[in-house]
């Protein structure tokens, strides 16, 4: 072969090789790329599929902690994303107090990417309030029962909430302080018939404590009251009533505290009253967990159902006013002449079941720790 020859098959040889060289780069390259572009994608189903269940936490409904039974699935819930994936979540009751949610990501429905699917199982519990209340009606200090007003310490359901509500357990004191004798049933030092109980006064010395209004089991006030449905600033009168709107419950009005007569859709509405000085309940009715900063009284014929806690003190002057469950008033301001009086024909009747239901009613969904990635399907 001559030199020519020879020539031209090593230039048509490297080219060939140069080629295939090129060919090797560019299916790496496409295939780096790929993968680059599959692992992007994945990190975000993956990010989908958590933002799947934090959502349905965020915009958990309490009266879902009344209303869904042991056992029983919500969902699928499905949500979309800028970044063209979606969650698809699921939540099932485990026990009274825990949750199972799972959440799948998905994304890569695209012919430049193949489906991608990521799913998380976490589990959420219910983290319920539990304050010490060791009688129908808790003080740090003073408290006088008069006219033909009654504290009792005996277990009742409201009379509306019979088949809302377990058999009682057995009594409570009708009253628990760390000094008994300042606890007066008309003339103090005495038992008269305004106080039932057993016993009638429960000599608490842990009711002098200001632990008692931090740190409610493991929730604590501030929790608590950064969670508040209604929230009132400075001394405050309000006379709260369910109200509707259309067919529905109306959550959205200020003095909406829910339907303690069970008879309208706001009947498993239980609120969080948060009261940044005293508040005065003129009548009306409500149920759920109400926090004053200063007193909180009630007159009129007000109605409340479940758990009052005021830092200072619970006063009923005037009226038929009934509260059902139990009551801590903290005696913040202990001067002369400042103390809880329970007068008129007010009626405090402990109530396991309308506290047990105020407290799981408007407890909150909380994610623990761990959570596990499980195998698309």
């Amino acid at each position: 072969m001559s030199r020519k020859g020879v020539a031209l098959v090593l230039v048509l040889l490297a080219m060939l090789v140069t080629a295939a060289l090129a060919a090797g780069v560019l299916a790496a390259t496409s295939t780096d790329a790929r993968t680059s572009g599959d692992s992007r994608l994945a990190v975000r189903v993956a990010e989908a599929a958590e933002g799947g269940h934090l959502s349905l936490a965020l915009t958990w409904s309490p009266e879902s902690n009344l209303t869904m039974p042991q056992g029983a699935t919500l969902g699928p819930v499905v949500r979309s994303y800028p970044d063209s994936t979606t969650s698809t979540t699921r939540i099932t009751r485990l026990t009274r107090g825990s949750f199972w949610v799972t959440a799948t990501g998905r994304g890569g429905t695209t012919a430049a990417s193949l489906p991608v699917e990521r799913r998380v199982g976490v589990l959420y519990t219910l983290h319920v309030p539990e304050p010490r209340l060791t009688a129908a009606l808790n003080v740090r200090d003073s408290l006088l029962v008069a006219g033909s007003a009654l504290v009792s310490g005996n277990d009742t359901a409201p009379s509306a909430w019979g088949g809302f509500c377990l058999p009682g357990s057995s009594s409570v004191a009708a009253v628990a302080a760390p000094d008994t004798s300042r606890v007066c049933d008309g003339t103090c030092g005495t038992v008269g018939t305004r106080l039932v109980g057993a016993p009638v006064k429960l000599l608490d010395s842990a009711a002098a404590l200001a632990s008692g209004f931090t740190q409610l089991g493991t929730v604590t006030w501030t929790s608590l009251v950064a969670h508040a449905t209604h929230v009132y600033a400075g001394s405050a009168t309000v006379t709260p009533a369910p109200r509707l709107t259309g067919t529905g419950c109306d959550t959205t009005a200020a003095t909406n505290w829910g339907d303690p007569s069970r008879s309208t859709s706001c009947r498993n509405r239980f609120v969080i009253v948060h009261a940044l000085g005293d508040l005065v309940i003129d009548g009306g009715i409500g149920q759920g967990v109400l926090l004053g900063e200063g007193d909180v009284e009630l007159r009129n014929g007000a109605q409340f159902m479940g758990v009052i806690l005021a830092r200072d003190d619970v006063v009923a002057l005037t009226g038929a006013n009934q509260l059902w469950g139990a009551a801590i008033a903290g005696d913040a301001r202990r001067v002369a002449g400042d103390f809880s009086v329970i007068a008129g024909t007010t009626a405090v009747t402990y109530s396991s079941c309308a506290v047990d239901m105020a407290l799981l009613g408007t407890a909150r969904l909380r994610r623990e720790a761990q959570r596990g990635w499980m195998p698309g399907h």
